[in-house]
């Protein structure tokens, strides 16, 4: 029996929770260790130094450099918003108009060159949930920590949103259409065991905020939501109309009992859902968080960190594969090989045979292998 160290999703109650925002060095910390802060709340803002979004006013007026500052509806110094008219001019019978890509300030327009410089606004960096400051790295990071529950998925595309839980299915239950309803507009829908083609679009028609469920067809995500195929490398920043959780994989796969009570219990709490994924380096889970009042974890004030241990793949292990050619398929493990096998990219690895769901037996890397919770 050999100790290998198997990533497993985490799934807890009453801890605490850290995360990490991300800050450049062009940035002004707003926040110290030990400030509470709520979702809302701005830790740092990042200031773009010398990005100016340059426009082009004679080719989008189409008239001469001298002619630009005679066409200006703002002055300079004014503030602008994304989309607002910032210069026009009559032309025959129809307008031309010049409009503003960015938020900012309208800092300069040359009469020699025609163009026009629009300074943008620094971009506010926020909590996300609510908690206590615990570090800051300036130039690097602010690190949150949040008193709550923690349901990490398999898989999941888009970004941070909020709402409140709503399970709409058992763990085992198909999702269609008809279960869903005008209740689940700025929800967080949870529950079953897959979400059909029908059921995704009619949460996108709903305005749902989010969808946590155990499995959705591939081709389905691809259709309804990306329009695109799906790239298993890094996701999170999809411009979709929910976020989208898979707790165990592709295909029909009941969410683990564990997961589906601690989103029950949950019910009609705010939690905070983030669909990014990424499965080399420097694994990222989708997660969903549920903030606890700070009373709940004044207690436990310490943090609960999630240990890295080495556990014992056996035979009869329930595991999920986590490269890309089964990527999200689960199964139990047959065999586990002595000595070390060549793989397809010329290493030499410890591999286990595993028995798809389907019946399929193949060898994967051991450290390709995560543990699924009982």
């Amino acid at each position: 029996m050999t100790e290998v160290y198997l990533p497993g999703l985490i799934i807890g109650t009453s801890r605490w929770i850290r995360k990490v925002r991300r800050i450049p060095r062009s940035s002004e910390v707003l926040v110290r260790p030990g400030d509470p802060v709520d979702e809302d709340s701005v830790l740092a803002y990042v200031y773009p130094r010398g990005y100016l979004c340059m426009m082009d006013g004679c080719q989008q007026l189409d008239v001469p450099p001298d002619l630009v500052p005679e066409c200006l509806v703002k002055r300079v110094g004014d503030p602008v918003r994304k989309g607002e008219v910032i210069a026009r001019r009559r032309y025959l019978l129809t307008m031309v108009e010049c409009r503003s890509p960015v938020d900012g300030i309208l800092e300069q327009v040359s009469a020699v060159t025609g163009r026009i410089a629009i300074r943008t606004h620094p971009v506010p960096v926020r909590a996300g949930l609510p908690g206590v400051v615990a570090e800051v790295e300036p130039g690097d990071c602010v690190v949150v920590e949040c008193f709550g529950d923690i349901v990490q998925g398999m898989f999941g595309l888009g970004g941070e949103v909020y709402g409140r839980v709503q399970v709409v299915a058992a763990p085992d239950e198909v999702v269609t259409a008809h279960l869903l309803g005008p209740r689940c507009r700025g929800g967080v829908l949870v529950g079953g065991s897959l979400f059909t083609a029908d059921a995704l679009e009619a949460a996108a028609r709903w305005g749902a905020r989010a969808v946590i469920t155990g499995g959705a067809n591939k081709l389905d995500i691809e259709e309804v939501l990306l329009h695109r195929q799906i790239g298993v490398g890094v996701t999170g920043h999809e411009d979709v109309a929910f976020t989208l959780v898979l707790t165990e994989g592709f295909g029909r796969i009941p969410m683990s009992e564990r997961a589906h009570s601690v989103l029950r219990a949950a019910q009609g709490c705010q939690a905070l859902v983030c669909g990014a994924t990424q499965i080399r380096a420097g694994v990222v889970r989708p997660e969903v968080i549920i903030p606890r009042p700070r009373a709940e974890g004044a207690a436990q004030r310490q943090t609960d960190p999630i240990p890295r241990t080495a556990v014992s793949l056996r035979v009869g292990d329930r595991v999920r594969v986590v490269s890309p050619r089964w990527y999200g398929r689960c199964g139990v493990v047959e065999k586990l090989p002595r000595g070390l096998r060549e793989v397809a990219t010329g290493s030499w690895v410890r591999i286990a045979e595993v028995r798809l769901d389907d019946g399929t037996v193949v060898s994967v890397p051991r450290n390709n292998l995560e543990m699924i919770p009982g």
